[in-house]
């Protein structure tokens, strides 16, 4: 359970389980449990989702193999900012979308340096090439002017395919961003109607009679089922190897069993 998951459990259920229960189930001490109910619940203070880092995540192992300590900290930057604007509010698909779109970000940037140092060469190769080509005729080092040139060409070629890189990790990245946000509009979309639903609902139980009338069959139906098959259940049964022991051991069951019934 990741640390996002533990203040929202928290949140959801520190007025209805014990400390204890809830350690439980979130893997924790009682007293972590007290002090975060403590500082966030009790004094008002918000949940800091941006303190949630990627080192708790099941990512962080492959990260660290795949990205340097600058880029690492950038990866961890936007990632604290994006689950600070979401507040929290992440499931696990949405995580793995997020970190694919960060990644892709750190590939740009990867890319936009590339690009930089590549338009340097070929500045460089370019003042080389001027300076001699200014030279006299006689003087020119023509098979020295034909390789800054070739180099030039080259480089060139390398920023044109390093461009096509750029803009097909742009794709993908605004690919994910956009399932991302319908990901997110679907599911918000998803609990306002079933609000709307449920409130439509109960409007209809409040004005219409027969809808009304025929759900408190139904109610009754399932009570009185209910109450015969508990009574059921209370007696002894004999099972198909010729066996005779009580379904369900409670206290009826066991008058029942007392008083021979």
């Amino acid at each position: 359970m990741s640390k996002v998951d533990e203040l929202e459990f928290i949140m959801a259920n520190h007025d209805k389980l014990h400390t204890r229960d809830i350690a439980k189930v979130i893997g924790k001490t009682e007293k972590y449990v007290r002090d975060v109910i403590r500082k966030r619940i009790k004094h008002g203070a918000e949940t800091r989702y941006d303190e949630v880092s990627t080192k708790t995540t099941v990512f962080w192992d492959e990260l660290k193999q795949q990205f340097t300590e600058n880029e690492l900290r950038v990866f961890e930057r936007h990632w604290k900012e994006i689950n600070q604007q979401f507040q929290g509010d992440v499931f696990h698909t949405e995580r793995m979308q997020i970190i694919d779109m960060l990644k892709f970000d750190i590939l740009m940037n990867r890319i936009l340096k590339e690009q930089k140092e590549i338009a340097d060469s070929i500045e460089n190769l370019n003042k080389l090439a001027d300076l001699e080509r200014k030279k006299p005729p006689g003087v020119q080092d023509m098979d020295r002017l034909f390789d800054l040139e070739k180099q030039i060409l080259t480089n060139r070629g390398l920023s044109r395919e390093s461009s096509k890189n750029f803009l097909e990790l742009s794709e993908k990245k605004k690919g994910l961003m956009t399932a991302l946000k319908a990901t997110r509009a679907d599911r918000k979309k998803s609990i306002q109607e079933s609000k709307v639903n449920f409130q439509e609902f109960l409007r209809v139980i409040c004005t219409d009679f027969e809808t009304r009338k025929s759900l408190g069959e139904n109610a009754e139906k399932l009570r009185l089922a209910s109450v015969a098959e508990m009574d059921r259940l209370n007696k002894p049964f004999q099972y198909s190897d010729g066996f005779i022991d009580i379904p369900l051991l409670n206290s009826v069951s066991i008058s029942n069993l007392d008083e021979g019934i």
